[in-house]
């Protein structure tokens, strides 16, 4: 027994048009956007807070101060040598280049994003005219 299907043809670009723009309108909806912003932000936020050298800098003069702390306190006490204040200088001048290298560091840190960046570049990428369709259709689907 043999069947004919009785279905027509369908072109290609028929097909992507409809389902990128499903796609689109599904992605661009405001509670998805919301979503996906939050989802942004938390990713990228969350590996901001790893600096290891800012932390590590901060260890550091959190160190020199308790040791130039220990050096006043043994002053306050009637201990003063010459080797005392040559140390409490040496560790002065270590605490002043910690400071500025940790305001370095600070200064050129990525400052961490907020929801509503993502949410306004979405919706200006959702109002994003396409010069032709490819472009259209590789931009969304490299997007997401």
């Amino acid at each position: 027994m043999l069947s004919i299907c009785n279905k027509h043809n369908v072109k290609k670009d028929t097909i992507e048009d409809f389902v990128f723009e499903k796609t689109k309108k599904y992605v661009f909806e405001p509670n998805v956007v919301d979503s996906i912003a939050e989802v942004v932000v938390n990713r990228f936020n969350s590996e901001l807070s790893n600096n290891a050298v800012l932390i590590k800098l901060q260890e550091e003069l959190k160190e020199k101060n308790r040791a130039i702390d220990s050096i006043l306190n043994a002053v306050g006490k009637g201990i003063i040598t010459s080797s005392t204040q040559e140390r409490l200088m040496k560790l002065e001048n270590e605490k002043a280049i910690l400071e500025d290298k940790v305001e370095y560091e600070q200064n050129h840190q990525i400052k961490p994003l907020e929801k509503e960046q993502i949410v306004n570049f979405l919706k200006v990428y959702a109002r994003k005219q396409f010069d032709n369709k490819t472009d259209k259709n590789e931009s969304l689907i490299i997007l997401f």
